[in-house]
């Protein structure tokens, strides 16, 4: 995915040079338009990472809580305190 957010990037770069050099309206709204576009889909795809190590970190999160329930729940049931009284 990262080769496609650079192809795109470059692409993005090639389109905006040709809108700068373009002399007629109609080539320069055509480059413009795929210029703006190919900006846009490196957007997205930065954004598709970003939302990918989010979720990744929500993830590892749980894992530490499941952990930590466990070693509670193991150590209530070696000290042969009833579920009840935990609390207290």
């Amino acid at each position: 995915m990262w080769i496609a957010g650079l192809a795109l990037l470059v692409v993005a770069v090639y389109c905006g040079w040709q809108f700068v050099t373009q002399t007629d309206s109609r080539s320069m709204q055509l480059w413009g338009a795929g210029a703006t576009l190919s900006a846009f889909a490196v957007g997205m795809i930065k954004l598709w990472f970003f939302m990918e190590l989010q979720r990744n970190a929500i993830l590892r999160e749980v894992k530490r809580v499941e952990l930590q329930v466990a070693r509670l729940t193991a150590a209530l049931h070696n000290a042969n305190v009833p579920a009840r009284d935990a609390g207290h």
